[in-house]
Order: structure tokens, then C-alpha cells, then sequence
């Protein structure tokens, strides 16, 4: 019996009772048989399975999450949509459309030039994605375990963004994880979307204005307790215009997009830019230990897509 990844480990049941775990190898009798499967987080799937003498056969199953709001129910009103997924909420704010100029004549190379991008409707997640969320896939089996790789670094989980996390974790493994949970497609923003969202409508080097101020963001000189020492948990700062926070700081955020040096030949609207070095993705909005010029709205980084650092997360969104 063969079932994809999702469902390593996860138990079986043929005619009514209980067998094994997958992946479970069976001898049956010719004839119609009833075969489930129960994934550890309540997720189920089952088929008819007609055996004929001498026949050797794979399985795969579709699996259905039950309606209940630990397999991601979901509430929208119009302003928003919020979820539960495993007793953890998640929000996701409705950004307006608008167009802007994307881009810095007064920092790096990477930034110029500058251009105007009309921007359709999205929804964004108000804060980065936190351990508390991404650690469900992790148990689940199906997100790479990365304590190996550092884990929360000993700073503790919960409502801390999730770090150690590759461009390749999020996109083939969490995202289509949540797809699953919550019936909903979610996907990384693209590089225009994200610093749409994070001007929310400003002009200045920060959302809040050309100074870095004190205490209103986390990184190396912004004057917070956690400076240039460890992440913050989400929501540690007031949100930018749009109700998004730590938009500035924290952890950079992973993007869709495909590494290019400059904007010469960039997408004019929201779509993700999948041309370009491709082995490289684009990072954006600086980290706990970055100096303030990379918590900038402009600044661009990037990071190779199997990368897994300590100061890297990310946060999704979805189509309007």
C-alpha cells in the first residue's frame, strides 16, 4: 500500500478495523475490501479496493479535513479573514489597490530604478507566521524538522516568527500543509506586493517616516530590548497604516521572487518576477540583527532557496 508523504505514519484501517500505520503492506483475499487512513491531525481519506488473484497494487488517497476548527476553520468580514488552524489564529488583512513607486534613487544598486506598480487587491497575514503554526507541520511529519539547523535558537517558540525556515520548506512543504488544513490557497507574496504593503501608502525610507526612531522595530540601533540579540514575538510594535506589523525588523520575510541585481525589465503590477536567478530568492525588510538602513522599505537582500538562518521567516498571503 502506497500513500504520498502527507500521510507517513498515519493509521489504517481496512473493512472497519485498525491495521497498521503507513506505510502498510497487506496480503487480501479476492474481493472488495473498505481501506481508510486517519492522519494524527483528524485528516481522513478512504477507498474500495477490489483485489483479483495475483494482483500487487499501490494506493494513494486524497484526504478531507473534518469541519472542525482545529483543521482550519476560517471567518472573513470583508476586512479580513481569520483562522484557526490546530487552536492557533491567524489573521489576514484585506490590502487595498494602488499603485506606487517601487524602488530607491538614495540606496543600493539593487534598488534602481525606481518604477511605478499598480498593485490589485490582496490579503496579507498581519504578522509573520509563528512557531506555533509552523510547528503543527513539523509534528504533522510533513515540514522538515530544522532543529538541526539551530530551531528557535533557545529563544522559545510560541507567538516568536518561526526562523531557520527555507524559501523550499515554506513553498513545497508548509503552504501546500495549510492549503490541506484550511481548504484555502495561500502562497508567498510577491517582492512588489510585499513592499506595497509595507509603505502602506508612505513615500519615506519607513512606513513611519525617515528617521528609525526608538523602539519601533527590532534590529541592530533600533532601541528595543531585543536589538541585535534575538526575534521579538509578532505584534511586540504598533502596525504600519495597513494593520500589518513588524513589517520593519524582526526576521526578514522570504518572497516569490527570483533574484535579479536591479528592476531593469521588473513586473509593472503584483505579479512575482520567476525570471532571473532562480536558485535565489528574494528577501525582504531586515532582521533583529541588522543595521536600520536594511529595515529600509527599498532594501532588497536575498538568500540561496535551500538557506535556513536564524534571522529569516516569512508571512503569506492570498488573492483577493
Amino acid at each position: 500500500m502506497y500513500t504520498d508523504p502527507f500521510l507517513e505514519g498515519v493509521k489504517v484501517s481496512i473493512n472497519g478495523k485498525q491495521v497498521g500505520t503507513t506505510p502498510y503492506k497487506a496480503q487480501l483475499s479476492a474481493g472488495v475490501h473498505k481501506i481508510g487512513v486517519i492522519t494524527k491531525d483528524g485528516q481522513r481519506g478512504s477507498t474500495d479496493y477490489t483485489v483479483r488473484h495475483g494482483e500487487l497494487k499501490k494506493l494513494r488517497f486524497n484526504v478531507k479535513s473534518p469541519t472542525t476548527a482545529s483543521s482550519g476553520s476560517g471567518r472573513s468580514d470583508g476586512k479580513s479573514r481569520s483562522y484557526t488552524v490546530g487552536g492557533v489564529d491567524f489573521k489576514l488583512v484585506k490590502i487595498p489597490a494602488g499603485s506606487f513607486k517601487m524602488g530607491s534613487n538614495n540606496g543600493y544598486g539593487s534598488e534602481k530604478p525606481v518604477h511605478r506598480v499598480s498593485i490589485s487587491r490582496f490579503y496579507m497575514m498581519e504578522t509573520e507566521v509563528t512557531w506555533s503554526l509552523y510547528q503543527q507541520c513539523i509534528d504533522a511529519g510533513f515540514c522538515p524538522d530544522n532543529s538541526g539547523d539551530g530551531g528557535d535558537n533557545g529563544w522559545g517558540k510560541g507567538n516568536r516568527p518561526v526562523i531557520e525556515v527555507s524559501w523550499n520548506d515554506i513553498t513545497k512543504k508548509f503552504i501546500p500543509w495549510l492549503n490541506r488544513k484550511t481548504g484555502k490557497i495561500f502562497r508567498l507574496p510577491s517582492e512588489s506586493e510585499w513592499e506595497y504593503a509595507a509603505r502602506a501608502g508612505s513615500t519615506s525610507k519607513y512606513s513611519w517616516g525617515d528617521s528609525i526612531g526608538r523602539n519601533k522595530a527590532n534590529c541592530d540601533g533600533c532601541g528595543s530590548q531585543w536589538d541585535d540579540s534575538k526575534t521579538a514575538s509578532v505584534k511586540s510594535f504598533r502596525p504600519n497604516a495597513f494593520g500589518l506589523y513588524d513589517m520593519h525588523g524582526n526576521v526578514w520575510e522570504w518572497t516569490q521572487d527570483c533574484w535579479n541585481g536591479n528592476y531593469n525589465g521588473a513586473p509593472g503590477n503584483n505579479r512575482a518576477w520567476e525570471s532571473g536567478d532562480c536558485d535565489r530568492r528574494v528577501l525582504r525588510g531586515g532582521s533583529w540583527f541588522n543595521f536600520t538602513t536594511d529595515l529600509r522599505s527599498a532594501s532588497r537582500h536575498w538568500l540561496n532557496s535551500s538557506g535556513r538562518v536564524a534571522g529569516c521567516g516569512f508571512r503569506l498571503v492570498q488573492a483577493l
